[in-house]
């Protein structure tokens, strides 16, 4: 089941392509439902405004490389749910490489379940010690970015977990998307067979949020990738298309999550046109 061809969700600068950030999609069929995207970049050398993190609903690996000393830290970033601002330092030798899973995705490849991880950062040797130690290998061996997510590919396909996808999970999820968001615990519950208790459990442990909580991201960020995509967004018709209560309703939930209006967030992602593929609903 491949849920990615249903949700494609977008940073708080979705253009953005540059030295400082740049994404590519999975080069390998078998990895596309499962990564989000492989990313990387270097500190610029100049201070920079604190970037925007929104809840994108995914989440990172992420490996700072110091290109003097060669020592390499790796933290993970889990699902989060409020934005919060990355401070840019104007440390040339840092270089980072990361891998973005999509929120159902990271149970295939780590040792530890996610319950009590929203918002959190910690070490990522705490869930993901095996792929992060043939990671910090490759990485040591590797210089360009090409070639690490050729590399990185390989090792994430080496590590991946026959025991997963939990069918329930991918299946309430698939639900979830299909909706946008729209649908309520109680149904998705009844639809899946598990009672409204066993369905809070099995997303806690897998994706560290609950499904309540999970719905109201994912109708967030399909109302944003329509926002910033579209020439002649209407808030008017999202407010139906989405299901929310009232205009009112919207641009307060909008802002909750986003931490600025709709029309400021649209005008920050055009700052940073660069390149972006929207090839997925």
């Amino acid at each position: 089941m491949d849920l990615s061809r249903l949700y494609h969700p977008l940073t708080a600068s979705p253009f953005q392509n540059d030295r400082q950030y740049r994404e590519v999609l999975p080069h390998h069929a078998l990895l596309r439902p499962w990564i989000r995207c492989l990313w990387g970049g270097t500190a610029c050398s100049t201070p920079q405004d604190p970037q925007p993190v929104i809840p994108d609903t995914c989440s990172d690996i992420i490996f700072a490389i110091d290109r003097l000393t060669g020592s390499i830290s790796a933290s993970y970033c889990a699902l989060n749910d409020q934005t919060f601002f990355s401070a840019s330092s104007p440390d040339t030798r840092t270089e980072l490489f990361a891998i973005r899973f999509y929120p159902w995705a990271a149970p295939l490849f780590m040792q530890d379940t996610l319950r009590d991880s929203l918002n959190l950062h910690f070490d990522a040797r705490q869930h993901f010690p095996a792929l992060v130690r043939a990671l910090v290998q490759m990485l040591n061996e590797t210089k360009t970015f090409p070639e690490r997510c050729k590399q990185a590919e390989c090792i994430l396909l080496s590590c991946m977990n026959a025991n997963h996808p939990q069918p329930a999970l991918m299946n309430i999820t698939a639900d979830l998307l299909q909706s946008k968001g729209r649908m309520r615990i109680t149904e998705l519950a009844a639809h899946s067979q598990l009672s409204t208790r066993q369905l809070e459990r099995l997303f806690h442990e897998y994706t560290g949020a609950s499904p309540k909580k999970l719905s109201e991201l994912i109708r967030y960020q399909y109302l944003w990738r329509t926002a910033v995509s579209s020439p002649a967004f209407d808030v008017q018709d999202a407010v139906l298309r989405f299901g929310y209560a009232d205009q009112s309703h919207l641009l307060r939930q909008f802002k909750q999550y986003h931490g600025m209006t709709l029309t400021q967030a649209a005008a920050y992602a055009r700052s940073h046109v660069g390149f972006v593929q929207y090839n997925r609903p």
